[in-house]
């Protein structure tokens, strides 16, 4: 038997279903960047399915929806600024886990079925995971290279598109943000925000920046890292935090409603480099996490 299996021919890969554009900013998707194109199904032979940040078993999904290489070689020196080991995303609607990271040989999204505790597909990336969200069918996944992904998870899962957002690491994706239809922010480690139509996610209609440089910055940096962004479920509020030491509030159309600020005076507010940031559900409550160890909640 044994030598019957080794005289068989070896399985030749699939051609990859998504292609680069020379420098596009959408690619693998439709022009108007959700479009679900073809089969972006790929060859997954030779690729090891036990790399990952969750353990694999034997009832593993193959790796599925190769994107496009056309960056893959630029995310190995955004590996010196942005340390990320993975990323989870849990949807209580589905009963679904996600998962991704700087996974080895190759960047994967995992889907786990915690029902069942079964993964459901794996998915190869780009470059690594660096933050994700989901709604429904639709997951939407940050990269580190700037590049933000969208893939159908209606079985089999497919990539929708992918959409070159950013030129460096994507810090959160904030889907439909206070209940507001197709729209989509994104934020990344360089303190640049992007809002944009969920049907036409290539073009943001609008950007801003979390610290506009001063002039006496010049370009030896000294600019701010956007370290944690989240908006609130209801209100139309988004909140955002840098290694400025400093908190700020958005509304939806990308003006700064209010901030919170470290002041170095005797009764003055201080507070570290945000690490993270979360709303209450339903109340107006903003929680903040710093480098010294600190959680503070503020009121609205």
């Amino acid at each position: 038997l044994v030598t019957a299996l080794r005289a068989l021919p070896l399985p030749s890969s699939a051609p990859s279903g998504g292609t680069s554009d020379g420098g596009g900013s959408v690619v693998g998707g439709a022009a108007g960047g959700m479009a679900v194109p073809g089969s972006t199904d790929a060859g997954g032979a030779g690729v090891n399915n036990h790399a990952g940040s969750v353990s694999s078993n034997a009832s593993e999904a193959p790796i599925r929806g190769r994107p496009p290489s056309h960056r893959r070689s630029s995310f190995t020196a955004e590996r010196s600024v942005w340390k990320n080991k993975g990323v989870v995303s849990w949807q209580q609607q589905s009963g679904c886990l996600y998962a991704s990271g700087d996974t080895q040989p190759v960047p994967l999204l995992r889907v786990w079925d915690m029902t069942r505790e079964l993964c459901l597909e794996s998915l190869q990336m780009q470059s690594p995971g660096t933050c994700l969200t989901a709604e429904g069918a639709l997951l939407m996944a940050g990269a580190a290279d700037g590049a933000v992904l969208s893939y159908d998870l209606r079985t089999p899962a497919r990539l929708l598109s992918v959409v070159q957002t950013h030129q460096h690491p994507v810090v959160s994706i904030l889907l439909q943000p206070g209940q507001t239809s197709n729209l989509v922010v994104t934020g990344s480690v360089n303190g640049e925000m992007k809002f944009c139509d969920l049907r036409n996610a290539a073009k943001p209609f609008y950007t801003t920046e979390v610290q506009r440089p001063s002039a006496g910055q010049g370009g030896g940096g000294g600019r701010p890292t956007l370290s944690a962004l989240v908006a609130h479920k209801y209100a139309p509020v988004i909140a955002s935090g840098s290694s400025e030491r400093a908190i700020k509030l958005w509304d939806l159309e990308g003006n700064n409603v209010a901030s919170i600020r470290y002041y170095n005076s005797f009764l003055g507010q201080r507070i570290g480099a945000v690490r993270s940031l979360a709303f209450h559900p339903n109340s107006l409550l903003l929680a903040a996490g710093s480098n010294d160890s600190i959680a503070t909640v503020y009121s609205g």
